[in-house]
């Protein structure tokens, strides 16, 4: 699977999860968002839809959000919880098909899916 699109689909998914912010609220970021989802969701995919994607970020950087769907631009973590020791688990996407990934400090949930992410033993 392309990189990119792994990197657009976690930063998507960390952003419908959000409570405020460019996919909050209705509108047609929050359509085509939800659209991208649902067709995820269905099994497409997601280097089908990198033209959605790639739109979805072209439209939230020019409504101001710097960030868009680039997680090597955003204020977006990479990789929370790695405080001063190794992370032996982390959460991951469930459908296996986004960069995502939480520490397993809470449960996070995949806004992409709507399913818990799963729990992924690192290995040395």
């Amino acid at each position: 699977m392309d990189s990119l699109a792994q990197e657009q689909l976690a930063v998507l998914c960390v952003r419908l999860e959000e409570e405020v912010g460019p996919l909050a609220t209705d509108g047609p970021m929050r359509t085509l968002a939800t659209l991208i989802a649902e067709r995820i969701r269905a099994g497409e995919d997601p280097v089908t839809l990198a033209e959605h994607l790639d739109e979805l970020d072209d439209q939230l950087l020019r409504a101001g959000y710097a960030g868009g769907l680039g997680s090597y631009r955003s204020a977006l973590p990479q990789l929370p919880g790695l405080g001063g020791h190794p992370v032996l688990e982390v959460l991951a996407c469930p459908g296996l098909l986004c960069a995502r990934v939480a520490p397993p400090d809470r449960e996070h949930t995949c806004a992409v899916f709507g399913r818990s992410l799963d729990r992924v033993r690192l290995r040395p």
